[in-house]
């Protein structure tokens, strides 16, 4: 995740930019929330809603949700389904020294 960007004007805590390797970029909007064990961090998700972003701000740990629908190529019209990719890591901190 890059280009992060507090907004203090609404109810959206923080503005995530991904940028893919092909250019294109998509937005998420998340909420600050209190999460397991009485900690707290960030429910983001895009819009209209297709991926949902979970960061716990003490641990650095996040899953990633995304879901989209599919036709096969050769299935007749009818047939068709939904696959839900699911994804967990630590969030790398970004360094803020120059040197």
């Amino acid at each position: 995740m890059e280009n992060l960007v507090i907004d203090d004007t609404s109810n959206i805590d923080l503005y995530l930019i991904q940028i893919a390797k092909d250019g294109k970029e998509s937005e998420l909007q998340c909420r600050h929330v209190r999460a397991a064990a009485n900690t707290f961090g960030f429910s983001c998700s895009n819009t209209p809603p297709s991926e949902m972003l979970l960061i716990n701000e003490t641990t650095g740990h996040y899953t990633r949700t995304s879901i989209g629908g599919w036709t096969f190529h050769s299935s007749i019209e009818n047939i068709g389904g939904d696959s839900i990719f699911v994804e967990y890591g630590v969030c790398t901190p970004i360094s803020t020294n120059n040197n």
